[in-house]
């Protein structure tokens, strides 16, 4: 939308898809002049809404669960528990029961940072131990 005085241009309910090359020029008895602008709209990560809170795994299994990142830009960095040479795909080898525990995804650009929470349970599977805990072949 530009003003009535020609001189702002608004754009309202911007979009990633608005950004782009926009020219300005003014012309007068004096001549006219022109000058380009490069407009980057910036948005916000989306993760999926349907990402689980909740998740169980057999101990001894590996486990690999991605993060699934919708939308962002520029392209948000995605990474687990603050690590952000983690990447978008929790990954563990092997599972023990001390990976119970609640894992967080991270993606976040210049517009923003969003996170999503799981929580990891780990079963086992059953064993006999002596009365000092130790397990029994």
């Amino acid at each position: 939308m530009i003003s009535e005085d020609k001189m702002t241009l608004s754009i309202l309910n911007i979009q990633v898809s608005d950004g782009g090359i926009y020219q300005c020029s003014a012309k007068n008895i004096g001549g006219e002049t022109r000058k380009s602008f490069n407009v980057e709209v910036f948005s916000k990560p989306v993760i999926a809404r349907d990402m689980p809170i909740n998740m169980t795994v057999v101990e001894g299994q590996s486990f690999n669960f991605p993060c699934r990142v919708l939308s962002g830009h520029p392209q948000p960095k995605i990474y687990w528990n603050g690590d952000e040479s983690s990447g978008s795909i929790l990954k563990i080898p092997v599972v023990t029961k001390s990976h119970s525990t609640i894992y967080t995804c991270t993606a976040e650009n210049e517009a923003g940072i969003v996170n999503h929470a799981m929580f990891l349970n780990v079963h086992q599977a059953p064993r006999f131990v002596d009365g000092n805990n130790n397990k029994l072949e």
